[in-house]
């Protein structure tokens, strides 16, 4: 009795092909390729993960959604795929890249609202993600098709090629130029967002909280009135989603303003100072404490700590300067990566402390944090 033989490799990607179709197998092929030129260290360096980055963003999770949307793969002409009611080849491809701007665009936003926030391997991994449970969906509704998945190729003589050459040639429609337009902007939109200057995705949040009374760290009750060489306890927080282990240096200064023109670092403009005294410079500083923190990829540094004032002035700054790695010989807002300042009033006598708690209007970031 003979055993019925097991068909091979090559037998079963070819009926894999059959029931899905190449364009399916190439849409997971470029994915998996995408992820490993784009996220694997060693390969992330190499010329190919732009070429594959471009591609997987552009094309392929759009190609996806449209594939799941008309299963049917295009074929035979422009006239005979509209009348089977599906789209040419050349409008799937247009298709293809508008839906995976609006599926990136949408992510995007998504990912704003999550702690993660919108960073290079969340942004891959979810693109992978829709892009494999979309491919699997289509795959589902293409086995679902009667007859085989590929059209067969056409077997018309050459008047007939020649006259259906001759029908793909006519001319455009409103929707050829509207999908046109959609591609050239969403192409647009890509480029001006890859030459932005984007510093990598990542970014450092910098914050000045209080402790309430019944110890919860707050953004209010800040001091406002103090008397030299009061001392009030404030808590310093770092957080870091630059993406990867970073040093830090925080230089906490004591800035004296006076009114007047500085120079471009000193100088405290009335859009920075607000809601403290508008305008003027910085006529005398000193460095209260300095911190040095390192933390890894998404850690959290705080510091609880003492101020006290060592001289009296109206418009006194308590200002807080971040930087990425070493600081440098003169720290001032204008060189800080990121800065948060609070405004004081400090007087000689203990007349300040009546005041000695305010809103946390008082802080304001000078960058965006």
């Amino acid at each position: 009795m003979t055993r019925p033989t097991r068909p091979g490799g090559g037998a079963r990607l070819a009926e894999l092909q059959r029931r899905l179709g190449a364009d399916l197998i190439a849409v997971l092929a470029l994915t998996a390729a995408a992820d490993l030129f784009v996220l694997v260290p060693g390969l992330n360096g190499t010329p190919a993960r732009p070429v594959f980055g471009l591609v997987f963003v552009l094309f392929v999770p759009g190609y996806a959604v449209v594939t799941a949307l008309f299963p049917r793969p295009s074929g035979g002409g422009a006239s005979d795929d509209a009348d089977a009611g599906r789209p040419t080849a050349a409008v799937r491809i247009a298709l293809a890249v508008v839906t995976s701007a609006l599926v990136a665009a949408a992510l995007g936003i998504a990912l704003t609202f999550t702690p993660v926030g919108v960073r290079l391997f969340p942004l891959v991994a979810g693109l992978t993600a829709v892009t494999v449970g979309v491919t699997g969906y289509a795959a589902v509704r293409r086995s679902r098709l009667p007859g085989r998945v590929r059209p067969d190729p056409p077997s018309r003589g050459p008047a007939a090629s020649a006259d259906a050459v001759d029908r793909t040639g006519r001319d455009w429609t409103a929707l050829d130029l509207v999908l046109a337009a959609a591609v050239v902007l969403a192409l647009a939109g890509v480029g001006v967002a890859a030459l932005a200057p984007s510093d990598d995705g990542g970014y450092t949040e910098l914050y000045l909280v209080t402790e309430n009374e019944s110890g919860a760290l707050v953004a209010d009750g800040y001091p406002r009135n103090v008397s030299v060489g009061s001392e009030r306890d404030l808590t310093l927080g770092v957080r870091n989603r630059e993406g990867t282990a970073t040093d830090y240096t925080v230089v906490v200064q004591l800035q004296r303003v006076a009114r007047g023109n500085g120079t471009a670092d000193e100088r405290v403009t009335a859009r920075a100072s607000r809601p403290g005294p508008a305008g003027g410079r910085v006529v005398e500083r000193t460095v209260l404490h300095r911190y040095t923190p390192r933390l890894d990829s998404d850690g959290t540094w705080r510091r609880q700590h003492t101020v006290s004032p060592p001289f009296a002035g109206e418009r006194v700054r308590l200002a807080y300067l971040l930087y990425r790695g070493d600081a440098p010989d003169d720290p001032t807002v204008g060189n800080a990566y990121r800065t948060v300042y609070l405004w004081l009033t400090v007087t000689d006598s203990g007349d300040g402390d009546a005041d000695r708690r305010r809103s946390g209007s008082a802080v304001r970031p000078v960058s965006p944090i």
